[in-house]
């Protein structure tokens, strides 16, 4: 059995705009504790306080980090978290999916 998350960008009702994204991860599920521990390293070793299971991590919030716990972080450090995040998926790719579409 997998565990499937779906998340969507954009609106299909919205004229203005112009793509509508939508992307998943499918997750063996004995794959997925491992991918949690590796996503929770990420975050512990940024030592961003408090506990990593409080920590979103959200790309568009990330990278502007225009919010707590990314304000005080400087651009780059918080792109090598990102790219760190997303290397989760390379270390995990034999538990893991991912798919997409865009629709224009």
């Amino acid at each position: 059995m997998h565990l499937l998350y779906i998340d969507d960008s954009g609106s299909v009702g919205n004229p203005e705009d112009e793509y509508f994204i939508l992307g998943g991860v499918a997750v063996f599920e004995r794959g997925i504790y491992h991918a949690i521990k590796a996503l929770d390293d990420v975050v512990e070793s940024y030592q961003l306080g408090g506990s990593c299971h409080d920590i979103e991590l959200h790309g568009t919030d990330m990278y502007g980090g225009r919010t707590l716990p990314w304000r005080p972080i400087k651009r780059a450090e918080r792109e090598k978290m990102i790219g760190d995040a997303l290397g989760v998926i390379q270390t995990q790719r034999n538990a893991m999916r991912l798919f997409g579409v865009a629709v224009h």
